[in-house]
């Protein structure tokens, strides 16, 4: 099988306050980026904008979490459609081998979404005296082949920008975004349809347990 997802990139969970979101992660021993708004596209090739949402991020070694909320109700905000449906884990992100073996996928029984560009201004360095752009490219999973989450694979244009060194220290010694755990009524039916798009042979765990492997971290569907 052709390996086109290599690790967990970052789990991102979409609140309706983001203050207290962050509050909440602060709370848990996480340090997390300055509030950052996004730009991107609405649309997969369309126009990149200023749009009304933004997140906090809680940098690890390995992957990284994202709280994500409306931060101008002025603007183009998709967050919101998280919303209406709950206040929670939303979006899954995986790390390609390579943009060009996920983009492969996507002309093979249209799995994937065409790709975005997006980005954000971020804070750099340890005492933030200088902003500077991140840049990265999402390719959704196709919606109605996959409605349990908001799946991804995220490639990164300024890693060095992202994973700041000061910023991989945390109160709670946080390391590695290790695992994503999905809940499905037929996790061996899940696994199998992720398995195509991943590139990764699904393993039992046990009877309702089926696991993902990747080089260091997985999901596991229960």
């Amino acid at each position: 099988m052709d390996i086109m997802a290599i690790d967990l990139d970052h789990a991102g969970t979409v609140v309706r306050d983001l203050d207290k979101g962050r509050a909440a992660y602060e709370a848990m021993g996480f340090r997390l980026t300055a509030k950052s708004q996004h730009r991107g596209a609405i649309e997969p090739g369309g126009e990149v904008q200023l749009l009304g949402q933004g997140n906090h991020c809680a940098m690890l070694q390995r992957g990284y979490l994202e709280v994500l909320g409306i931060v101008d109700s002025s603007l183009p905000a998709p967050a919101g459609l998280y919303l209406d449906k709950y206040e929670g884990l939303h979006i899954v992100a995986m790390r390609p081998r390579t943009i060009e073996a996920a983009l492969a996928v996507a002309g093979k029984g249209g799995a994937l979404d065409a790709p975005r560009d997006l980005g954000r201004q971020v804070l750099f360095g340890p005492e933030g005296s200088e902003t500077r752009p991140v840049r990265f490219i999402n390719i959704r999973w196709n919606a109605t082949a996959f409605p349990e989450a908001t799946f991804l694979y995220t490639e990164h244009l300024t890693r060095e920008t992202m994973w700041q060194p000061h910023l991989l220290e945390h109160p709670n010694k946080a390391l590695a975004l290790d695992q994503v755990f999905i809940c499905s009524p037929e996790p061996a039916l899940l696994a199998d349809r992720m398995s195509k798009v991943l590139g990764v042979m699904p393993q039992a765990r046990s009877d309702d347990q089926v696991e993902l492997q990747f080089r260091e971290s997985s999901l596991v569907i229960v």
